[in-house]
This record gives C-alpha cells, structure tokens and sequence, in this order.
C-alpha cells in the first residue's frame, strides 16, 4: 500500500518494485560514499575559475626567486661584502636603505594578514611551491591513484619509483641550490669554481654549494610541509590575522545536511586539516579544500557548500561569502595604519635609491703632507663603468692628478693621488677645493665632494 501511494508513479512501481525509493535516497544519505564516484578528471572542470591562477602566481614567485640573483634584482655579495638591489651595490653606509626595505616589506605582510591571514604561505612562498611539486611527482609516480589528489608520502613508493622520485628530487635540488648559491656569490665567479671544481680554487663556494643541495634535497624528501610548522614568517602572520580575516568554512546551517559523513576536503588539506572548522593559526588559504568539494559536490549534483568568508561563516553569508567584502567587520584601523606606514617606509626607500650616486668618492689626508691627498673612488653599480676626476683647486693653487680616467669593475675601488701646489704668497689657513667625478657610459648622476687644505 505505501509503494501505491500518491507519491508513486506507475512506471516507477512496474519497473523496479523492490527499490524504488531507497535507489533515489542513497545518493543524499550522509554516508553514502559519493567521493568514490568521483574521477580525476572532474577536477580541472570543477574548479574554481580564480583558484586556477594560483598556479600562475606560485610559478611566477618561483622564476622570480630563481632569476633574481643573475639579473642583480637581490643578492649579497660575500667577497665584496656589499648587497646588490636592483644593479646597485650596497655596503654599510647605505644600511638605512636595506633598513627602509626590511621594515616596509615587514609592515606590508601586516597589512595583508590582518584581512587575508596566511594567503602568502598558500599563494606566494616558494616553499609551499616546493611542496606541492613534490607531493604532485609522488602521485605521478604512485601506481594506486585514489579519487581524490590526496597529498602522499615518497616513503608509500617502492622500487625504482621511489628511486626516480630521489633521482628527480637530487637532480632539482642541485638546480635549486645553484640559484640560491647566486645570492650569496656572483654568478660568474659560481660558475667559474663549478666548472673547475676538481682544483677546488674556492672550498667556501663549493661547500656553500653542496649545503644547499642537500638542505633542499631534504625539503622535498622528507620534511616538505613540517617546515610551515616551524617557520617564524607564517607564526608572525598568524599573530596579526584579523578576527574577521578571510577563512574557508561552511554555512553552520548547512554543515550536516551538506556535508554528512563526507571527508575529501580534509583528506586533501597539506596540514590535514578540517575546513569545516579551521585552525586560523595553520590555515594558509591555498584553496586545496575547495578542489575536493566541488568534485564531490558535481558528482552529488549540489552546490559546493565549502567556501571562502571574511570572518565565521554564518547562514545569512551562505552566497555571499566570496564576494562580499563587510567592511564593518574588518579591522580597518590595523590595516590602514600598516598600510600607510609600509606605503612611506617603501617610497622613502625608492627616492633613497634612487637619489644614490652610481659612484662613491673619498678623500684622505697624506699624513704629514698636508697638500697631499688620495681619492678613493667606487663603483657602486653592478656593470662596469668609467669615470673621470676632475679637481676645481683653490684660487691660484695648481691640482695634479696621478690619473684622470678610471675603468671600474662592479663593485671595485680605487684609489688616485691628488698633489696641490699653493702659490708663493699662499697664507696659513683653510683653502677649499672641490673633486668632481663623472660616470660613463650613460647619463649618471654627477658626484661632487667638499674638502680643504690647511696650510700651517
């Protein structure tokens, strides 16, 4: 009689009488195992049209730090002991500029985590990217793929896959450890001790070398995301996140009936954890979550309920949380204050740097010659340049300069003796001069230095 009732339609009752309904109800049953059903394939599809840039943004991060270095963006320089920005070279007087640098760059990461928490550690850091390439080879070469892109462990592969995932990641770090070795020496002096490594003609680059190569073999291997844990960048914005900060979570009111027993989002979290009751402090907001949900909720034939909010998601925020922006809710003051302080500190920077000569000059008194002088004078650049002295001696008093016209290399100093002659009715006391030095090739920035003579 129950099958018979109003709710049951002829051709449903003639074709399969004995599971008319439970065929239909299984599918949206809390522990139905709808994740099983779901095909790799459905991932590219499924995803969320602005999660497929984060690729784009964690490659570019990833040239960006493994180029820099060769086209002198940011490097030290060890055997100089100067910093190399954006072509210039940098030493101890200009540690203000590193110090306008660090502390602009310290409160812009402020301002991005009081309203986005951690998205730099999901989107930016090459670390995560170093991560993901190796849980993504691991999966490659695992011979049981499961529905879901779960991240695994290189200790699951046997035999020579697990041979070849050492060998890519051996062959990786050695790359790696070549860009980031550049940081630390020139890349034409790096270049030069590798490629006449049996002589050894510097151990300190070759062990350099070899350090890194092992520390990064080690990342990808063994340690990968335990970094993270540990890494005193993320602990500092998870500090300044926001209470109403971006966060993944579900709709409270649709937690049990959207999600039930399903755990694909947690499965494929990095850090194993539970979107749909974040840890803020280990969240990085990669989205990873988000993949897994629309999977699943495609094969359901449902909305995916796991979505991106400021603040805790409530039932009133269940479509609007991707879009909207509560002001009210932000902590528009932290924001503010550390964006208005990064913006100045990093404009102060940039007039700084650029405001710098490309030439550094020096003057030094012959002792006991008091009309004696050696000019020192630098190239602060990070090509080669020629530059040419001139002196503008005091009134009737005649300059000699052992040398008019330098050729410098990057970064390299030199030193010119200055002879003054004064006239024979010359009288004790203080006589100005002026040195003049003037950069080629190109249009530079013309350095002129105050001294005096005092005649006794």
């Amino acid at each position: 009689m129950r099958r018979e009732g109003p709710g049951t339609t002829p051709t449903a009752a003639t074709s399969r009488p004995p599971r008319p309904t439970g065929a239909t109800a299984r599918p949206q049953g809390p522990a139905a195992p709808t994740t099983a059903t779901a095909r790799p394939a459905d991932f590219g599809s499924v995803r969320p049209g602005w999660l497929r840039h984060r690729g784009l943004a964690r490659g570019g991060v990833l040239l960006l730090a493994a180029t820099a270095p060769f086209f002198d963006v940011l490097r030290l320089d060890l055997p100089s002991r100067s910093a190399v920005l954006l072509g210039r070279h940098l030493w101890l007087n200009d540690l203000y500029l590193l110090l306008l640098l660090l502390l602009g760059t310290m409160f812009a990461f402020a301002a991005v985590s009081v309203v986005l928490g951690r998205v730099f550690c999901g989107w930016l850091c090459p670390q995560t990217t170093v991560t993901a390439v190796a849980l993504a080879t691991v999966r490659l070469l695992s011979p049981r793929r499961p529905p879901l892109p779960e991240p695994r462990s290189p200790a699951e592969l046997a035999g020579w896959r697990r041979f070849l995932f050492h060998a890519a990641a051996a062959a990786a770090s050695l790359v790696g450890a070549f860009a980031l070795s550049a940081y630390f020496v020139s890349p034409a002096r790096l270049v030069g001790n590798l490629v006449s490594l049996p002589a050894l003609p510097e151990r300190p680059v070759l062990l350099l070398f070899l350090g890194l190569a092992a520390g990064l073999f080690l990342d990808a291997a063994v340690l990968r995301q335990r970094l993270c844990l540990v890494c005193p960048l993320g602990a500092a914005m998870s500090l300044l996140r926001g209470e109403s900060a971006l966060q993944v979570g579900v709709p409270r009111d649709r937690l049990a009936e959207a999600c039930g027993r399903c755990t694909a989002c947690r499965r494929l979290c990095p850090f194993g954890l539970d979107p749909r009751r974040p840890d803020p402090r280990l969240c990085t907001n990669c989205g990873e979550c988000l993949v897994a949900c629309a999977a699943v909720s495609a094969v359901r034939g449902r909305e995916r309920p796991l979505r991106f909010g400021f603040g805790a998601p409530g039932a009133a925020e269940a479509k609007a949380l991707e879009t909207s922006l509560p002001g009210r809710s932000l902590a528009l003051g932290r924001t503010v204050l550390a964006g208005a302080l990064a913006a100045a500190l990093l404009a102060a920077f940039a007039l700084g740097l650029i405001r710098r000569p490309p030439v550094g000059l020096a003057v030094e008194r012959v002792p006991g010659r008091p009309a004696a002088f050696h000019i020192l004078v630098r190239n602060q650049m990070s090509r080669p340049l020629t530059v040419e002295l001139a002196v503008a001696p005091p009134a009737g008093w005649q300059a000699t300069l052992t040398a008019r016209r330098l050729p410098l290399a990057p970064a390299r100093p030199a030193r010119v003796s200055l002879a003054l002659l004064p006239p024979p009715d010359a009288t004790a006391g203080p006589y100005p001069f002026q040195v003049v030095a003037r950069p080629h090739p190109g249009p530079g920035r013309t350095m002129r230095l105050r001294s005096a003579v005092f005649l006794p």
